[in-house]
């Protein structure tokens, strides 16, 4: 990155796979051969704008010995074009913490869009649906907890209540805790149990996110209105999808 090397060239050594530079959807990168010892080097030039303020530019150089033996990949992001010049390129590509799902989830986008819906925006509109049925249980969980404490609710104000004028750090404060406890093992209420099952769902929501900022078939793919799914969708000066988004999770509120 250019802010690595604001204040002068910052170089690394060792035995990588592959150097170079990248963006969201293309790269141009060196792969080393049977020597994988490789110093990389990045620089940052302030080259000025239309406004006149400077924007940093990033470069790279890549080298290590007298002599170098590289292959060099310049091209889209695309997996399966990287993989059948080198299988090491596919590393390129940041799957996120959550690889382990976002990539098997963008295997599974790319397999709908090609085989059934044949197009992007219509196996997003798929898979999401797929997603949300296989999470439906959770989700079922979720409401049932979250509906057993709501009518435990007057009992736990009720105690309270009872201990409303003792001060935080009064030892008969764990008598409250207690209480409470004690309520909701009786009605067999987990206080956790409604927020369990979202915090399963969030590892699939980011990686789902991740797949969509990275993958390279969503620049330029049309869906509906939208142009380009790689960009925000703007009709009119307006973001129409979350404006959708917002009206139906209203709508289902009331």
């Amino acid at each position: 990155q250019a802010k690595d090397a604001k204040d002068g060239p910052v170089s690394a050594a060792g035995n990588f796979s592959f150097a170079g530079l990248e963006d969201s959807y293309f790269a141009a990168v060196f792969v080393p051969g049977a020597k994988p010892s490789i110093e990389h080097t990045t620089y940052s030039d302030g080259i000025p704008n239309a406004k006149g303020a400077d924007e940093q530019r990033v470069g790279a150089g890549v080298g290590g010995d007298g002599s170098n033996s590289f292959s060099l990949f310049v091209g889209s992001k695309d997996t399966d074009l990287m993989a059948k010049v080198n299988p090491k390129l596919v590393q390129v590509i940041d799957w996120g913490w959550f690889w382990f799902l976002a990539e098997p989830l963008f295997r599974v986008l790319n397999w709908t869009a090609d085989n059934l819906v044949h197009n992007y925006g219509w196996a997003i509109v798929l898979v999401t649906v797929i997603i949300n049925l296989l999470l439906f249980p959770l989700r079922i969980s979720s409401m049932k907890s979250s509906k057993k404490m709501q009518s435990l609710q007057p009992q736990i104000q009720a105690i309270n209540a009872r201990y409303k004028d003792i001060p935080m750090r009064d030892p008969r404060q764990n008598e409250k805790n207690a209480e409470i406890m004690e309520l909701y093992k009786k009605n067999d209420v987990n206080p956790v149990g409604g927020c369990l099952p979202m915090v399963v769902q969030l590892p699939f929501l980011w990686a789902f996110y991740k797949v969509l900022s990275v993958a390279i078939e969503m620049r330029g793919a049309s869906w509906l209105w939208a142009t380009d799914l790689s960009q925000p969708d703007t009709i009119w000066g307006i973001h129409w999808l979350p404006v959708v988004l917002v009206d139906r999770k209203s709508t289902r509120l009331n």
